[in-house]
């Protein structure tokens, strides 16, 4: 009874002294902007880009269900700003929650269990948009951090007709902007700086940039003078690539990097004849590792090397093409990260002709046990897939797909005689 006492004294010294802060000495506020879904976190007193500690995207009530005006932030000891709450209403956990007013708070997106596995996808997927049933959504670290450093007494400004700001939208769909993050300050989050490649560069050094991203096999879009979302994001796979702060801004450290060709090479970009970079010496030195390039890695995407790459894809059953995108060129480096060619082997590449079984009368149909219907089912194939025929058995096809062998029901195939390519590894 005395602990007890004792807990609601402390709790009730806590709470006065929480109160007793003016707004003059909390070290933030914060504005909600219903508009453009995005929460700012400024020094207190303060306004404009200098004075931002904090940015990110949020999802708030769906139909107007979050209140609008000035509110000032609050605890329920023992329940908000904790990892995880529970809210029964709606039988879903969130973290970190910070109240705002009544039942209305900050917090992370839900999840089905103390668990951020099972974060509702749908709840993600709606991230930027009006969502929720009343409170502020946040990513995770965005709402551990309002838990952690808004204070009781924070003052919270939520409001309507807002300033567009869709370029900052999409930016923080990317990244919340905070202090000590890869950024100097909040001038290079949005994409301006004085030492880098950046906004305002001109529209020959982003060119150039983007250049060089594409060889190194980064950069898969059109080559022009913009500095665009996706080449900031490109740029931060280099970096990460490169474990360099992932500011998605072309610095010094980055550029020299470049210029030492230090950066791995990337599988972001198609490749085809005429491409040149790391990215096709990564590609010319795996396929030789298989026996399929002969030649010197000199990272130059020739014709001779497109027809190596039809060739493999035809043995794997990757479609007939002469160009190599990122499917095909993740296939090559894991095939021959796992894969030691015998010494003094060649590689021999043969076709023959064979049945197969194309699904064409429905959607997705069961690789059977037996010839039947009521057969246990091994494996679904769909629409447009093809199986290797094995024998015709009655209204019924023996095959094999995917390395199981089974039935199929004639009525909902359609067959045709197609080559086979395989490879083996001959001793001269």
């Amino acid at each position: 009874m005395i602990l007890k006492r004792i807990f609601v004294l402390t709790a009730l010294v806590l709470l006065f002294a929480f109160a007793a802060f003016s707004e003059s000495e909390m070290p933030y506020d914060i504005d909600v902007d219903i508009d453009n879904q995005i929460v700012t976190v400024y020094r207190a007193g303060e306004r404009g880009d200098d004075a931002i500690v904090r940015q990110m995207l949020c999802s708030s009530g769906k139909a107007n269900r979050t209140p609008k005006g000035r509110f000032y932030i609050f605890t329920r000891p023992e329940v908000d700003r904790k990892e995880w709450y529970y809210i029964g209403a709606y039988n879903a956990y969130v973290q970190y929650s910070t109240r705002i007013y009544n039942d209305y708070l900050f917090h992370s997106l839900p999840c089905s269990k103390a668990d951020l596995s099972t974060m509702d996808e749908t709840a993600r997927a709606n991230m930027g948009k009006p969502a929720s049933h009343g409170c502020i959504r946040l990513y995770p670290e965005d709402a551990k951090w309002i838990a952690l450093n808004c204070l009781d007494n924070t003052v919270c400004h939520i409001y309507v007709k807002g300033e567009p700001k869709e370029s900052l939208r999409a930016l923080l769909y990317e990244n919340s902007f905070y202090l000590d993050g890869p950024w100097k300050n909040y001038e290079e989050f949005l994409g301006y700086s004085d030492t880098a490649v950046c906004l305002t560069s001109s529209k020959e050094e982003i060119e150039a940039l983007k250049t060089r991203l594409r060889g190194a096999g980064y950069y898969p879009g059109e080559i022009d003078g913009v500095f665009s979302n996706e080449l900031r994001a490109c740029i931060r796979n280099a970096q990460a690539a490169l474990c360099l702060p992932e500011s998605g801004l072309g610095d010094q450290a980055f550029i020299k990097a470049l210029d030492e060709n230090r950066i791995p090479a990337g599988t972001q970009v198609t490749l085809s004849v005429g491409d040149r970079g790391p990215a096709v010496s990564k590609l010319q030195t795996a396929l030789s590792a298989l026996g399929y390039w002969t030649q010197p890695a000199d990272g130059v995407y020739s014709e001779e090397l497109a027809e190596k790459v039809r060739m493999f894809r035809l043995v794997r059953n990757m479609g007939e093409s002469l160009m190599a995108d990122s499917e095909l060129q993740v296939r090559v480096l894991h095939d021959a990260e796992n894969f030691q060619m015998p010494e003094g082997a060649k590689l021999v590449i043969e076709a023959a002709p064979v049945d197969v079984a194309v699904l064409t009368g429905a959607k997705m149909f069961g690789l059977r046990t037996y010839s039947s219907t009521g057969a246990n089912t091994i494996l679904y194939i769909k629409n447009g897939e093809s199986a290797r025929v094995i024998e015709k058995d009655g209204d019924w096809t023996y095959v094999e797909f995917s390395g199981e062998k089974g039935y199929l029901k004639n009525f909902y195939l359609t067959f045709e005689t197609r080559m086979e390519y395989t490879e083996t590894y001959v001793f001269e």
